[in-house]
């Protein structure tokens, strides 16, 4: 099994900027409606000592890379879960301008979902299926993480706990696993 390294990550960098420049130059003009990436990233490419903050770096620089190319693109870093064996994810929005985080846990909107891959041959595609899945799963995590800043962030690969739900109510009207 391969491990982390700088060399890989340099690597995993440039063909997610080569992908997200062909995706923006293609498909998504920024003028368009609001969009959610689910990234999809192996987690060897993630430094498994810092593991959430070698992912804020990897999202700083899908960030900074696709508002230098677009600067009238608005990118959110909302959530991210560490899982066991092969794969982790992150949740970025895109132009979601009517994002609100103070009502997340109760209402948020649906919005068209692209898995952005992450590896050496990256790729986005759009996943429809997911447009709902995710925004339960996004309310879901807003609410049991109560007031704590963006992006949430739940590490799977323990007993995940969370004592500080915004709203116990919802929590348990919209229970389903994360």
């Amino acid at each position: 099994m391969a491990h982390f390294t700088i060399e890989n990550r340099h690597a995993l960098q440039e063909n997610t900027r080569k992908t997200l420049k062909e995706f923006f130059d293609t498909t998504y003009d920024s003028a368009n409606p609001p969009i959610r990436f689910i990234g999809r990233i192996a987690n060897r490419e993630v430094d498994s000592d810092h593991f959430f903050e070698s992912l804020q770096e990897l999202v700083q620089n899908i960030e900074e890379f696709v508002t230098s190319c677009r600067p009238d693109t608005e990118i959110r870093f909302l959530a991210a879960s560490r899982w066991p064996k092969r794969c982790s994810y992150f949740v970025l929005d895109v132009n979601n301008r009517e994002y609100c985080y103070e009502s997340a846990h109760v209402f948020m909107e649906e919005i068209p979902v692209y898995i952005l891959q992450l590896s050496k041959r990256a790729k986005i595609y759009r996943y429809e299926k997911e447009d709902k899945t995710i925004v339960k799963r996004l309310r879901t995590m807003h609410n049991v993480h109560g007031q704590d800043p963006l992006p949430l962030f739940d590490d799977c690969t323990t007993s995940c706990t969370h004592s500080s739900a915004r709203d116990w109510e919802v929590l348990l009207q919209n229970a389903t696993p994360m």
